[in-house]
């Protein structure tokens, strides 16, 4: 058994201890009164994202939407422990509760590559992930559930004081991700428009289930500022937690979706390397026409005998990296270079044949 398999049977075997454990907890909590619902969502939520992300990890083990969709399953379980009737379980959970929607929107805005690729999206993630920790602990610390609408919760452990304070960080903290969830949709439409056809029928889906989801969310974090009727909050909670519970089905349909075309890819590669840059733009446009961001290319030197990489160095490709396999690149019959890609593109050799073809033209010239 391979390092990874044992990693992801590992991961499996916690994820499935720890949904059993917070069924359990959920099942036994006292201050909800959906709480078989929400357990049942839960479940769906936590066993989905890692199920799902444990098959991407394994087709693709060097791109990190597979252990980002993990990520997002386990912080779905850490969710669903604010039903603990435990104080410090109830506390740990209570702080980290939204750090789910951090990893949503981190998840959602590097698909596919599982890398932020612009400023802007780096931008938006570190945004949220502040909001939803620094000043989620700051609340934290100020709320006396009790005294915030929750008569049967545990007493918060960490209370300094129940004062303004939280109110007022709440009100920034739904402000911020109002705001922040409105841009991420945005961009993520800009995501979609900016794409190749293929791409964008894998991104579909995604697009579809992520707006919703994020349109349930601020939709209901403007219902709770507003104080509308618990029955209200109630059915919006359940919506959202409904959509979060498809969305793992909808990366997975986007996935198995995201077949590059091999005349796409080439007139990906073509057009990126068209203004030149040398040999670091072909290993770009090769990276960006396959979709592997960790593609490496190795250039092949007769005389040496060996494979150097874009500065000259010597560069050993047999055998490849764990998670990644190395086609040749020929042209008339001859050794010009090698591509070393994720393993998970073994089955589109087809495609993968043909772009290097495409390589070792722009190489010859």
């Amino acid at each position: 058994m391979t390092s990874l398999r044992r990693r992801q049977l590992a991961v499996a075997v916690l994820a499935v201890v720890t949904g059993i454990g917070v069924l359990v907890v959920m099942i036994n909590g006292r201050h909800n009164n959906h709480r078989g619902a929400y357990a049942a969502l839960a479940l769906g939520i936590g066993w989905g994202f890692i199920g799902t992300g444990l098959y991407v990890w394994g087709r693709r083990p060097k791109n990190n939407i597979g252990l980002l969709m993990i990520a997002v399953g386990f912080s779905g379980f850490l969710k669903s422990l604010a039903f603990s009737n435990n104080s410090v379980v109830f506390a740990i959970s209570s702080i980290g509760e939204v750090l789910i929607y951090a990893l949503l929107v981190h998840l959602l805005l590097s698909f596919p590559t599982g890398r932020l690729e612009s400023r802007l999206d780096r931008i938006l993630v570190a945004i949220t992930y502040f909001n939803t920790t620094v000043l989620q602990l700051a609340a934290f610390v100020f709320t006396d559930p009790a005294k915030a609408g929750c008569p049967r919760c545990p007493a918060n452990p960490l209370l300094i004081n129940q004062s303004e304070a939280a109110t007022v960080i709440n009100t920034a903290q739904v402000d911020i991700a109002v705001a922040l969830l409105g841009a991420v949709v945005a961009v993520l439409y800009r995501h979609w428009r900016s794409s190749t056809p293929s791409q964008a029928r894998a991104f579909t889906p995604i697009l579809a289930v992520g707006s919703l989801t994020f349109v349930l969310l601020m939709t209901s974090l403007i219902a709770e500022q507003a104080n509308l009727s618990s029955q209200i909050n109630a059915a919006l909670s359940l919506a959202l937690f409904g959509s979060i519970a498809c969305l793992p089905f909808a990366f997975l349909l986007g996935l198995l979706r995201s077949r590059f075309n091999p005349a796409e890819a080439i007139n990906s590669l073509v057009g990126q390397v068209g203004g030149g840059g040398g040999r670091g733009a072909l290993r770009n446009a090769l990276a960006a026409a396959l979709g592997d961001p960790t593609l490496e290319l190795a250039y092949w030197v007769p005389n040496q005998g060996a494979y150097v990489d874009a500065d000259g160095r010597p560069m050993r490709i047999d055998p490849a990296p764990e998670g990644t396999i190395t086609t040749a690149i020929e042209h008339d019959g001859r050794r010009v270079a090698a591509i070393v890609h994720d393993a998970g593109l073994a089955d589109e050799q087809q495609l993968v044949q043909t772009v290097g073809v495409a390589a070792a033209l722009t190489l010859e010239k």
